[in-house]
Formats: structure tokens, sequence, C-alpha cells
């Protein structure tokens, strides 16, 4: 539920935001939630994931290419995806999020 609040907060803010290409790199700010904890009271490794998602969803809004894709009936796929992980990250800390596509396939 809560990332449904999120991905309004994106769909809202995009609104303000400069339009991208879609090879630009979209900088998308986020603050970890008490719903994002886990037991260790850091944000659990599955919210990564979920927050990229979110920032994926920036840069197709923001370059014009969701309503491009939606028209044609595709969707963006993660082909494969790495992380690593620096530090944790703590209650109310604020962090941004890049997200750029480096390539296409048909």
């Amino acid at each position: 539920m809560y990332m449904f609040f999120r991905l309004l907060s994106v769909i809202i803010r995009q609104r303000r935001k400069q339009r991208l290409n879609i090879w630009d790199t979209s900088r998308t700010p986020f603050r970890v939630l008490p719903s994002d904890l886990d037991l260790l009271g850091h944000m659990n490794n599955s919210k990564y994931l979920s927050l990229m998602d979110l920032g994926r969803m920036d840069l197709m809004i923001r370059s014009g290419y969701a309503k491009k894709m939606q028209g044609l009936g595709w969707y963006p796929v993660v082909a494969a995806q790495t992380i690593s992980y620096r530090r944790s990250l703590n209650p109310w800390v604020k962090f941004d999020l890049y997200s750029k596509v480096l390539g296409f396939s048909d």
C-alpha cells in the first residue's frame, strides 16, 4: 500500500520536473520510511528493488516513452540487475535514486 502512495508521489512530482530524453539520467528523491525497515532497523533489501521500479517509472514518464510504449502494448522489463550495498540506509534518511536506460532490445 505504501508503494502505491509513493507511485502517486512520483507521478505528481514529475509534472514539475524537466522533461528528459530517454538516454538522460533521472534523479528521483526519496526518504527512508518506517515501513521500509527490516528487523535490524535499516532499509530492507527488497525495498531497494521496489524503489528502483519507481525510478524507472519516473524516467519513462518524464521522457514520454511511457505513453508511446503503452500505445504499442509494450512495457519496460529489467533483463538483468546487479546491486552492491555500500552502506545501510537508516530511518528518515533522504537519498536520491538515479535511473538510466542502458539499451533496448526487440
